[in-house]
């Protein structure tokens, strides 16, 4: 399912936060709602260069993956109900 690439960036971030090299943040970057959030990455080449989303946004980003609710808020996304 994940490349060996993606898999190196996930671990690099993982590390990175455990070292205190990379801060997880406790809002998203993207909607701003206090959470627990996901890094992203926009490039797996550039390991440490994440965007910290909450579920809702990346499974904006990721629709096809196992986020189900993904699909209800791509759909309010299109009729303009959440955003």
């Amino acid at each position: 399912m994940y490349s060996q690439l993606q898999k190196r960036a996930h671990k690099a971030v993982e590390k990175a936060v455990l070292r205190g090299e990379l801060a997880r943040h406790t809002t998203c970057d993207n909607c701003g709602n206090a959470c627990d959030p996901h890094a992203h990455h926009d490039d797996y080449n550039k390991p440490l260069q994440v965007r910290w989303l909450c579920r809702s946004c990346h499974a904006l980003i990721h629709p096809g993956n196992r986020l189900p609710i993904a699909s209800r808020i791509a759909a309010e996304l299109t009729a303009g109900a959440i955003y």
